[in-house]
């Protein structure tokens, strides 16, 4: 895929494809030390090589294979000092077997492996989007729990055009910057980026806004990605909507949800019905007489039994 594809597709309001995140990798592994495998090793588990003895983060992909294939992306990170395994992940908080058989082979020597609290993303298709934007917090040596991004809730058509516009910038420029957030990071001294040897020397920093203040932030920008109340949009394109979940869209309200109770009375038959239902479904507006069935319902039993016993060739 041409880079031109890529930087299209990161920009786009849709699901990152597996080129894209591995143009993304091949980023990193020209600036980093980090040597992230390609993504499409998920098939074949056992064409990843094992890593040992080194930090190392991954971008995992869970879900079908297919040109019209619907996944999941999420991160994870190893640390060396803890043997910990830390998973990133936007939308869930577990794992299936085939990520956990991963794990196993990437780093044989894990102890555990604990599931990170982060932003959650505001849309079913944008987990790719915030993979990549915790990787880069880990590579800027950032913890991604802390991290605030920024997520555009008043835009109805794109809610991560910030986060893609940035990406879609990396990919352009092949330079890895942390992705706009919140809150702004005050340096104690100088930023250094030093691609010198293909490695990034990053200066630490503290952040302007502590820890605390943060986490409030993350959680109200996640109470309003569910609840919703005050932005809720209409339920308008049904077409894959299980694979394009959006916790702002307002389905239970959609008139195909929330039909009423049966508590509509048929003038003609006293039949129950919803208020939507058409006139005259039940009996044609009184044209059917179901009281002469009631007079002949014993007949009409036993020649419908009788039909099913001929139709077994009892008789």
């Amino acid at each position: 895929m041409s880079k031109n594809h890529c930087t299209a597709l990161a920009i786009h309001n849709s699901y990152l494809n597996d080129d894209v995140i591995n143009a993304f990798l091949d980023i990193v592994k020209l600036q980093t030390s980090f040597i992230p495998q390609n993504v499409l090793f998920y098939q074949t588990p056992l064409m990843y090589s094992a890593v040992e003895n080194v930090d190392d983060f991954q971008i995992l992909y869970d879900g079908s294979i297919g040109n019209d294939a619907i996944g999941h992306w999420l991160c994870v990170y190893y640390r060396n000092e803890t043997k910990c395994v830390e998973v990133y992940d936007s939308l869930y908080h577990t794992l299936n077997d085939n990520l956990f058989e991963i794990l196993d082979i990437l780093y044989p020597s894990k102890s555990n492996v604990v599931f990170k609290s982060v932003i959650k993303q505001p849309d079913g298709y944008s987990c790719g989007v915030f993979a990549i934007a915790f990787a880069t917090s880990l590579i800027f040596g950032r913890n991604p729990s802390d991290e605030c991004y920024i997520i555009d809730y008043n835009n109805m058509i794109c809610k991560t055009w910030t986060l893609r516009n940035h990406f879609n910038n990396i990919l352009i420029s092949t330079l890895l910057q942390p992705f706009p957030t919140h809150h702004s990071h005050v340096a104690q001294s100088t930023d250094i980026l030093s691609l010198k040897n293909k490695k990034i020397k990053i200066i630490k920093t503290k952040t302007a806004i502590g820890r605390k203040k943060r986490k409030s932030i993350i959680n109200k920008n996640n109470r309003t990605a569910m609840q919703g109340n005050k932005n809720n949009i209409e339920w308008n394109n049904k077409e894959k909507s299980a694979f394009n979940y959006s916790p702002i869209v307002d389905y239970k309200n959609s008139r195909h949800i929330k039909i009423g109770l049966m508590d509509k009375l048929c003038n003609f038959c006293d039949a129950l019905k919803w208020s939507a239902e058409s006139p005259g479904l039940c009996c044609s507006n009184g044209k059917l007489n179901y009281n002469l069935l009631k007079i002949h319902q014993n007949r009409y039993v036993v020649l419908f039994l009788v039909k099913i016993l001929q139709n077994l060739n009892l008789f």
